[in-house]
């Protein structure tokens, strides 16, 4: 088999994974064509690359005898008051944890394919896949379409995790011209107010920030250009401290209401006693999950487990969540540091801080910058998911973000060989 079909076979595993949420009998079947694929997905990762297929499973095995000792943990010693921690629902994340380390691993092997064109690939791969999604969006919505039945990603919040990846991608699609992506870039917004999607829309905005600041400071001679890219940095941060203490409203809320009450609300731990807004709701999780990181003294609760445990914290007066069998955070990461403990926390914070000081000395555009802007919005922009365990566009476009951002010798934009 030539490379041309491999990459095809790869692209198609992909889109089908992107796909998860509507490519099943029905939405709450578990069975979808991306699980049956699975194996067939191995396979083709094995024909190009013996090393990654290895790797995936001894990072899964890894992952999962973690997890066990967590799950042990959590259920004798940190929460034993909690009586929906079950195997088979650890089973069950872990089944979701093989999922996306299978993703990971079709990314890394378009990458064994590409080589030197990866970079590009990529990005003309996913910038194409979003637009197709957008005009489906704006339709849907034209026609009068309520954004929360607009299923094509599981829920309306994912879709907006899309959308925003989407805005990212589109600043760095070298195949189009600059009135091409201020359009783009323009509906994509719309869309996102639209669908009431304010964190992804947030996170789109510090995006388009990051990258122009660099524009910006691109113009300037290399003795400047630092110094310029930490003021314009600054003032951002000025213009932001000034803005969330404004009332300015998106989709009926404001700013400020969205975010120093709240803020206020978790540093003193205090709940608020509904949580019939998602302002209250988010606030109220965050409690609950820093109270899980406290109380399990930062060493995990499980893959999956943060779920269990908060829906029996937060404050449920109407008995909207006793109707679950587990709560959706909406604050992925946040989650994930719970269920995963320290190992998770330390290489996001080494990731993160190392993604920033490399921004900060980046000096052309480039596809590392699109991973290091992916990387330092990803915490605003993935607040709007329900839960990215079945969000594998997002996810593999982070993977794509990691290996590009952390690279060294990255190349200009429109400086690789054409594809």
């Amino acid at each position: 088999m030539n490379d041309n079909n491999k990459k095809n076979i790869l692209f198609i595993l992909l889109i089908i994974a992107y796909l998860n949420a509507v490519l099943r009998p029905s939405m709450k079947n578990p069975v979808t064509a991306f699980r049956l694929l699975l194996p067939f997905a191995w396979i083709a990762i094995f024909n190009i690359s013996r090393q990654t297929l290895a790797r995936m499973f001894a990072i899964f095995s890894g992952i999962t005898c973690l997890s066990f000792f967590q799950y042990y943990l959590a259920k004798e010693f940190f929460f034993p008051e909690v009586s929906t921690f079950s195997i088979p629902h650890l089973i069950e994340f872990l089944y979701h944890i093989l999922c996306i380390v299978t993703v990971v691993g079709i990314v890394v092997s378009l990458r064994y394919i590409y080589q030197e064109n990866f970079n590009s690939a990529i990005i003309k791969f996913g910038a194409n896949f979003c637009k197709v999604f957008v005009v489906l969006g704006l339709i849907y919505s034209a026609a009068g379409g309520n954004p929360i039945e607009f299923h094509i990603f599981g829920n309306v919040n994912n879709f907006g995790c899309v959308v925003a990846v989407g805005i990212i991608l589109y600043l760095f699609d070298g195949a189009k011209r600059f009135l091409s992506k201020i359009i783009w870039i323009s509906l994509s917004m719309a869309l996102l107010l639209y669908n009431d999607s304010k964190m992804a829309f947030l996170g789109a905005v510090m995006a388009i920030g990051l990258f122009l600041i660099v524009i910006f400071s691109k113009m300037t001679n290399s003795i400047m250009r630092r110094f310029l890219t930490i003021l314009l940095l600054f003032i951002g941060i000025v213009i932001v401290v000034f803005l969330i203490n404004s009332e300015i409203l998106i989709n009926g809320y404001s700013l400020r209401g969205m975010t120093i009450e709240p803020t206020r609300r978790i540093l003193s731990g205090e709940y608020y006693s509904y949580i019939s807004t998602s302002q209250t709701f988010r606030a109220n999780v965050i409690i609950a999950i820093l109270l899980v990181l406290q109380n399990s003294f930062l060493l995990g609760v499980g893959v999956g487990n943060t779920g269990l445990i908060i829906r029996t914290m937060v404050p449920d007066p109407d008995m909207i969540l006793r109707q679950y069998l587990e709560v959706s955070s909406h604050i992925w990461w946040l989650e994930e540091m719970a269920d995963f403990g320290l190992i998770v926390i330390i290489l996001f914070l080494i990731g993160y801080l190392k993604a920033w000081k490399l921004y900060i000395n980046t000096r052309e555009v480039t596809p590392q910058l699109f991973g290091l802007i992916c990387i330092i919005s990803f915490p605003i922009w993935s607040m709007s998911a329900s839960g990215l365990y079945t969000e594998y566009f997002s996810l593999s476009m982070v993977t794509f973000a990691i290996m590009v951002g952390f690279q060294q010798n990255a190349v200009p934009l429109g400086k690789e060989t054409a594809v």
